[in-house]
């Protein structure tokens, strides 16, 4: 199997005012989806975030995805696909879609395969690939997730997967300056 490479930007340096949003709107946070699929589906349609066909309902909207989106779950690419659409169509609507990059993330972009799932384990052998190939920084999982932030601030509100470590927090590193987490 080939692999279909595609050339994507580098992360664009984001602007103070894109990490720290200032308005007052609706906020609805989920984690831990670990590609478990059908029950995000079920969690964003129950409470009206898409519709029966998955289409973004949510408006003018934040949805945040607090890490943890890979890992663990057989239906991880349904996931990332589903957030992807989300935050085109929520972007048409005036609405955000915000995905913050934690642990499982990391480890799945380090080469950690420790939590893949078995299907995906079966995938790649069985294609002669290493599971990591599928997120390559020129593939469009690998990418995708090289976007994701370190937390974000939505109406004074500061959303973490875990908190800022010790380590960061004597960096002093600050979401408003966009810094460098490492």
């Amino acid at each position: 199997m080939n692999l279909a490479i595609v050339k994507f930007n580098k992360p664009r340096k984001r602007s103070p005012s894109e990490t720290l949003i200032n308005l007052k709107a609706k906020i609805f946070a989920v984690g831990d989806v670990h590609g478990e699929y059908n029950s995000l589906v079920k969690l964003l349609f129950s409470y009206s975030i898409v519709d029966k066909n998955l289409n973004w309902t949510f408006g003018d909207e934040h949805l945040v995805f607090i890490g943890d989106l890979v890992d663990r779950g057989e239906r991880v690419t349904d996931d990332l696909w589903l957030v992807y659409r989300l935050s085109r169509q929520a972007e048409l609507s005036g609405g955000t879609v915000h995905t913050i990059m934690v642990n499982h993330e990391a480890i799945v972009l380090n080469s950690d395969n420790r939590y893949v799932h078995e299907k995906y384990q079966i995938l790649t052998r069985g294609n002669k690939m290493s599971y990591s190939d599928l997120f390559s920084q020129n593939v469009w999982p690998g990418a995708m997730i090289r976007n994701f932030r370190a937390g974000i601030v939505i109406d004074s509100i500061l959303f973490v997967h875990a908190g800022k470590s010790y380590q960061l927090a004597q960096k002093k590193h600050s979401l408003a300056k966009n810094e460098p987490v490492a």
